[in-house]
């Protein structure tokens, strides 16, 4: 929670899958938006295809591809 407020602007919008640790109660009473896909289901949500978590996902993926590419297999060189 520390990190979000440090880094997001109070009322921006959380898309996250629905992982018990991504607490909407806590966001939402912080000032936050939180939209939940649940990927047993949909990838893109079938009301609003602007709601999705493939930019992050696609992200992580390639930030896993590149530190296995360069044999590193620490997360303190994803993470400093």
């Amino acid at each position: 929670m520390k990190a979000i407020q440090e880094n997001f602007e109070e009322g921006s919008i959380i898309f996250s899958d629905c992982w018990k640790g991504y607490r909407t109660e806590e966001l939402e009473e912080a000032g936050f938006g939180h939209f939940k896909l649940n990927h047993k289901y949909n990838f893109l949500d079938p009301d609003d295809p602007n709601v999705h978590t493939q930019t992050v996902e696609r992200m992580w993926e390639s930030a896993k591809w590149r530190n296995k590419k360069h044999r590193l297999s620490s997360s303190e060189v994803l993470f400093g």
